[in-house]
């Protein structure tokens, strides 16, 4: 897992259609090409450059709970296991107080030989998109 980063998403709107719904205000993207690439930079500008997506994925935790009150993103991936291009995303929910602003956070690491998330596992509690 290589890490490429935590931005803040300009439109969250578009970043929730991009999602698989995991709980209330956070959800899963998954980037396999580069056209999925492009939406993301397009709803979250500030990514940088496509991962080289023929030998692995992208995958993205997003949140669109507003921002938190001391500014950190409100979710973060921890880790992603690995097994026959099948993964299981670990990754950490801060609650706290929110100010209710339209945008959004994506979390995203690039994973070289993955080819699906099965299952998402926040704060202990599993999640299957």
């Amino acid at each position: 897992m290589f890490a490429i980063g935590t931005v803040r998403a300009a439109d969250a709107q578009i970043l929730r259609q991009l999602c698989r719904p995991l709980e209330r205000g956070l959800g899963l993207i998954e980037i396999r090409d580069r056209l999925h690439w492009a939406a993301l930079t397009h709803a979250a500008p500030g990514l940088g450059p496509c991962p080289d997506l023929t030998r692995g994925s992208a995958v993205c935790l997003a949140s669109w709970l507003g921002e938190r009150i001391d500014g950190s993103p409100p979710a973060q991936i921890d880790s992603v296991q690995v097994h026959r291009g099948a993964a299981k995303v670990s990754a950490t929910f801060v609650g706290g107080n929110y100010h209710p602003v339209a945008a959004g956070f994506v979390d995203v690491v690039y994973v070289p030989r993955l080819r699906e998330v099965l299952v998402v596992e926040i704060n202990g509690t599993p999640y299957f998109p």
